[in-house]
C-alpha cells in the first residue's frame, strides 16, 4: 500500500512537471514581447491656476515597461527628430502656401507658420510632419452640446485665427533618469519596472474652450524602440 501511494505521488509530480513545462514553454515568448511593449495605467487628471494666470492640467500616468527604454535620451536622437521637414520644388526650394494650386488649402498639419520675434507671420510653407517626434500622445474629447454623452475629437491645433495654428497636447518627455530640468514632465519611480508620469499641461485657453462641458484624455505612450503602449481613457471631468 506504501508502494503504490509514493508510486501515484512521483506519477502525479511528474505530470505536474510536464504540464509546467509546457505552460512556461508557451508562455515565454508573450512574456518577453510584454516586457518590451510599455503598457500604461490612468492614476490621475487634476486641475490648477498658476501663479501668472495661466490655467493647468496635470495628467499622470503609471508607465510599466520591462527593458526602462521610454523617455528621449537626447533631444537629437533619430528617427525622433526633426520635429517636421520643409517640402522642396524641383529647384530645391521651400514650397510656399499659395505656389501651387495642387497644393493642398492651410491648415495646421500641412502647413509651418514663420514667425518673428514679435510674433507676426513672415512667411508659410509646405511641410510634413515627423509622426515620430513625440513619445507622448494626448487628445482631448469635448462633450457635443446638442448631444449629451456623446464626445467629439477636439483639434487645439485649429483653435485660433486662421493662420495661427495652436499647438496640441502631444508631448515628448525625456528618459526618467536623465538630469534634464526645465521640461513639463516629472517622474516618480514606484517599482522595480515602472515609472509615474506628470505631465504639466497649461494653457490660457482651457477655459475659455472646455469652459463647463464634460470633457475626457485618451492617450499612449512610444518607447526608444518605436514600440507603441495600449490606450487609455481618463474619466469624464469638467474643467
Amino acid at each position: 500500500m506504501q508502494f503504490m501511494s509514493n508510486k501515484l505521488f512521483l506519477s502525479s509530480l511528474l505530470f505536474s512537471l510536464i504540464v509546467l513545462y509546457a505552460c512556461n514553454d508557451d508562455e515565454l515568448p508573450v512574456q518577453r514581447e510584454l516586457d518590451e511593449v510599455p503598457q500604461i495605467q490612468f492614476f490621475s487628471l487634476t486641475k490648477s491656476t498658476t501663479d501668472d494666470g495661466f490655467a493647468s492640467l496635470l495628467l499622470t500616468i503609471d508607465i510599466l515597461d520591462g527593458d526602462a527604454d521610454i523617455g528621449v535620451l537626447t533631444f537629437r536622437d533619430d528617427p525622433l527628430n526633426p520635429r517636421f521637414e520643409y517640402l522642396l520644388d524641383n529647384n530645391g526650394n521651400r514650397i510656399r502656401f499659395g505656389d501651387s494650386s495642387d497644393n493642398p488649402p492651410f491648415n495646421c498639419v500641412d502647413y509651418s507658420v514663420e514667425q518673428d520675434v514679435n510674433t507676426f507671420v513672415t512667411d508659410t510653407f509646405l511641410i510634413r510632419l515627423n509622426p515620430l517626434y513625440n513619445n507622448l500622445e494626448v487628445d482631448f474629447f469635448l462633450e457635443d452640446e446638442q448631444v449629451p454623452g456623446q464626445f467629439e475629437l477636439l483639434d487645439w491645433r485649429a483653435v485660433g485665427n486662421d493662420f495661427l495654428c495652436g499647438e496640441n497636447f502631444y508631448g515628448r518627455f525625456q528618459d526618467p533618469a536623465s538630469s534634464l530640468t526645465g521640461t513639463q514632465f516629472s517622474f516618480e519611480q514606484i517599482g522595480p519596472n515602472t515609472t509615474r508620469l506628470t505631465y504639466d499641461m497649461s494653457s490660457i485657453a482651457f477655459p475659455f474652450v472646455l469652459t463647463d462641458r464634460s470633457f475626457q484624455l485618451r492617450c499612449s505612450v512610444r518607447d526608444r524602440a518605436l514600440n507603441q503602449s495600449n490606450v487609455i481613457f481618463t474619466p469624464e471631468m469638467v474643467f
